[in-house]
């Protein structure tokens, strides 16, 4: 007997995280992952098409600098912008795009202001002998809100989209779904139909004929030890570093997934680009703006809020109290890991090594100069007015605060949102 060799399809979603935490280096590291596994489809979330070339890097004032990377393997791109921000969606393709259409997830209720959208890229799949002119497929791109309440609502709505799918098409869903560990509804009524805990946004009419099968899920039955367990887990659900949830999922219809895996470690992250991170923090503070884009923390996902452009938890804005109240009432907007931010981090680095300095003299001089009165006052005093100074410190540079309490260090790991590339067999 002949076996059948079907056409194989890799496809790669990744939510780039804006042009957050030194965006001048992770786009090259967003670049070489991309280029490391090859994939035929790529569909990024949080993607700025104002994030363009500047002096010293590829593209050019005009395009942005992950289409100047990625044109020569990719030479189809489509995007879409969220009304009223800068970011969006967007697909790069190695087969040719036939058609492009955009729809909006509008929500009711929920605490995101943002306007949710799918990104629907139909593209010719070429190079199977049964199809000679090449088979169309659909690329939808996605990112769900952050609200539970809205994620429903997202989620009815996509479904509603898809039903006007012609049935025999085959369909890839991808993006970055805002799943929490603890409320899977949405995605269950998005791959199944069933409402669950989202019978509050059916929609009136939520068709039951469309059917997904969610990848790592479909693996995971016939491959436990591979794809089971914390394996998948791609997001922190922020401001708390570790992968808590799996946010970015693959789904398809008429696709038999053969293998899927993670990507974008952050630890490989930061022993790369370490010592480049360093230094931007000196370049930053001596020299203040870098003349790259940069953007505000926006939202801080369901367990943070932003407070002078940094991502704090509640927890440590509960536990902060009045010092929270002041950051909000002084802050300015420094943009995300700007100059005063670094300038308030080393000023109160130096005054607190001071002290300890102080402290260390004060406790030398009272064992050694018992009975040197002056020394003894000298010493004390230089330990009073070290306290003082840092009093003062932690008042005039509340983010001094926020830095202390590790909310700089997603710098070092914003791979926390990891990638997904999984390769399907067409059916």
């Amino acid at each position: 007997t002949l076996s059948v060799v079907r056409m194989q399809l890799t496809v790669l979603t990744y939510n780039v995280w804006n042009v957050m935490f030194h965006w001048h280096l992770r786009y090259l590291w967003i670049q070489q992952l991309i280029r490391a596994e090859a994939p035929d489809v790529v569909a990024l979330q949080e993607f700025r098409v104002d994030a363009v070339g500047f002096p010293g890097q590829a593209g050019t004032p005009t395009e942005p600098l992950l289409v100047s990377l990625l044109k020569s393997t990719h030479p189809w791109f489509e995007y879409v912008t969220m009304p009223g921000e800068q970011e969006g969606l967007a697909v790069f393709s190695k087969y040719p795009v036939l058609r492009t259409e955009t729809a909006h997830m509008n929500a009711v209720g929920g605490e995101d202001p943002l306007t949710r959208m799918a990104l629907c890229v139909y593209v010719n799949h070429t190079g199977d002998p049964e199809y000679p002119g090449g088979r169309t497929l659909l690329v939808v791109d996605t990112h769900f809100s952050y609200d539970k309440f809205a994620q429903c609502y997202n989620a009815a709505f996509l479904r509603q989209l898809l039903f006007k799918v012609d049935v025999d098409l085959p369909l890839f869903v991808m993006g970055d779904f805002n799943v929490y560990k603890d409320f899977e509804e949405p995605m269950r009524f998005l791959t199944t139909g069933e409402p669950g805990g989202c019978a509050h946004a059916t929609m009136g009419a939520s068709p039951s004929q469309v059917a997904l099968t969610d990848s790592w899920t479909a693996l995971e039955q016939t491959h436990p030890e591979e794809y089971g367990g914390e394996n998948g887990l791609t997001f922190s659900n922020m401001p708390h570093p570790g992968l808590q949830s799996r946010s970015d999922r693959t789904l398809s219809r008429h696709a038999v997934p053969v293998t899927s895996k993670v990507l974008g470690d952050g630890a490989n992250y930061r022993d790369t680009f370490l010592h480049f991170i360093l230094w931007w923090r000196a370049r930053i503070l001596l020299f203040g703006s870098t003349g790259y884009p940069t953007s505000t923390c926006g939202t801080c996902g369901p367990q943070g809020e932003c407070i002078c452009n940094v991502c704090v938890s509640h927890q440590f804005a509960d536990a902060a109290g009045g010092i929270v109240d002041r950051m909000r009432r002084s802050c300015v907007a420094p943009n995300e890991t700007g100059a005063s931010s670094y300038a308030a981090l080393l000023v109160a680095g130096i005054i607190m090594g001071l002290m300890c300095v102080a402290v260390v003299t004060a406790v030398v001089v009272r064992c050694v100069a018992r009975t040197r009165r002056k020394f003894y006052l000298l010493a004390w005093f230089l330990v009073c007015v070290a306290v003082w100074v840092t009093s003062a410190t932690f008042f005039l540079y509340p983010v001094v605060v926020v830095a202390a309490s590790g909310a700089l260090q997603e710098e070092f790991y914003p791979s926390d949102h990891r990638a997904v590339v999984t390769t399907y067999e067409l059916m």
